[in-house]
């Protein structure tokens, strides 16, 4: 973006400013963003200020558009794109910008930064996102500033993390039901069920593993709540591939004790959801095959962890 670009940023912050202080009859002579940005992340600090330099207490104003667009138009091929910039508009629409593209801001702690929970724990962008905000925008080995350079040298220096062998460890757990499930397994239907139970779990655990979003090498306490996600796909897709084709005097045969009314039982469950006997029966069967799955699951990110 040019010139206009910038005028046009102002102008948006001078108008969102008058409309929350004009209304309370609240002056002030200057407002103030900061904004930053590093491999699409990015925050916004804004103070306004009365002549005499005090902050002026009111609520937060919108924030400007275009921000991360004159970012990206800025970008230069030497000296890449810069990483904050300090917008100062006076009330009669004066306004100076000043970029940052070499200084590290700790997003938590500018000074007046209004924090907010998450900003206390947040130091702003580590080194792997200033390594792919320089993949986005190249700088030229000299404009590269050496806090930068060393952080983005850790980062490819790290060891990666061990590769899981996942065949090895389905292998090791194998294709049979958990023993606490034996019971269940004796019922009509059962096997079939575990069978498309197990090959769901499989599917989704190599999947989720694949897009990164289950990280094998990591301890299996930490997993503990990955297990639970999992188990609650690898339920929903269970039932919507298995059991919801079935007569729902199979469901009933499979969770067994719970009564069916009989215009519910002439159809297949997945046409009868609606049905209060028909939920209560679905209710017990997905309980049973939570656990099922919980137990399968565990067992195989154990076998994993260990490899």
């Amino acid at each position: 973006m040019s010139l206009p670009q910038q005028q046009d940023i102002a102008r948006q912050l001078v108008e969102s400013v008058e409309k929350i202080a004009s209304p309370r009859g609240q002056e002030w002579a200057t407002v103030k963003v900061t904004w930053s940005e590093v491999d699409g992340r990015n925050t916004l600090w804004q103070w306004v200020l009365d002549a005499e330099g005090k902050a002026v207490n009111l609520p937060p104003f919108r924030n400007p558009e275009g921000l991360s667009e004159l970012r990206a138009a800025m970008a230069d091929p030497e000296r890449g794109a810069w990483w904050a910039v300090d917008v100062e508009v006076a009330r009669n629409g004066t306004s100076s910008f000043h970029f940052h593209y070499d200084d590290r801001l700790y997003w938590h702690s500018l000074p007046g930064a209004p924090y907010t929970h998450w900003e206390l724990f947040d130091e702003g962008p580590t080194a792997k996102e200033f390594a792919r905000d320089l993949e986005l925008y190249p700088r030229s080995p000299e404009h590269v500033p050496a806090w930068v350079a060393a952080a983005v040298a850790e980062e490819e220096s790290r060891a990666k993390p061990p590769s899981i062998d996942l065949d090895a460890a389905f292998g090791a757990v194998g294709h049979e039901a958990p023993e606490a499930l034996s019971s269940d397994i004796d019922q009509p239907g059962w096997p079939e069920l575990w069978t498309v139970l197990r090959r769901r779990s499989e599917q989704i655990v190599r999947n989720a593993a694949r897009d990164g979003q289950l990280d094998l090498s990591a301890p299996i306490v930490v997993l503990q709540e990955d297990v639970a996600e999992l188990v609650q796909f690898v339920t929903e897709e269970t039932v919507a591939e298995a059991v919801d084709p079935l007569p729902v005097a199979q469901l009933r045969a499979l969770v067994g004790g719970l009564p069916v009314d009989e215009g519910a039982a002439a159809g297949t469950v997945g046409e009868n959801r609606s049905d209060p006997a028909v939920s209560e029966l679905l209710w017990e069967l997905h309980n049973t095959l939570g656990r099922a799955s919980a137990q399968y699951l565990r067992a195989v990110i154990g076998a994993a962890d260990q490899e």
